[in-house]
């Protein structure tokens, strides 16, 4: 099965890499310290890998049901993401994550957490 580049992403949180396997997506990210990614939610489940730095991880149903979970993981770790679930990271030092998306990806914005994203990327 081959391992294809698809895009390359660079902004001022760092870079992303898109790759396809099979039926998977796989990205590579890189989120310099001070930066968010995510803050949207999928329609399947997804895990991220995070292989180097620290991380605050923020989980929120969008439905409002249930209180928003706050985590901070190191390297190296696992973050199993539940289908539907809005998500955030936010780097406490430079990090470099994979996220797995089995099947076609897809994103719906959570504008409590996408405002956050989107600010950063004004600095």
């Amino acid at each position: 099965m081959a391992f294809e580049l698809g895009k390359t992403i660079e902004d001022p949180r760092g870079k992303m890499f898109v790759f396809r396997m099979g039926e998977a997506e796989i990205n590579v990210i890189e989120i310099k310290r001070g930066f968010s990614r995510g803050g949207h939610f999928h329609s399947t489940d997804t895990s991220l890998h995070v292989f180097a730095g620290k991380v605050e991880y923020r989980e929120e149903d969008p439905s409002g049901k249930g209180p928003e979970r706050v985590e901070v993981f190191s390297a190296p770790c696992r973050i199993d993401v539940p289908a539907n679930m809005a998500h955030m990271m936010t780097a406490v030092e430079d990090s470099v994550m994979v996220e797995v998306v089995e099947g076609e990806y897809d994103a719906t914005n959570y504008p409590k957490y996408r405002d956050v994203v989107e600010a950063g990327l004004r600095k």
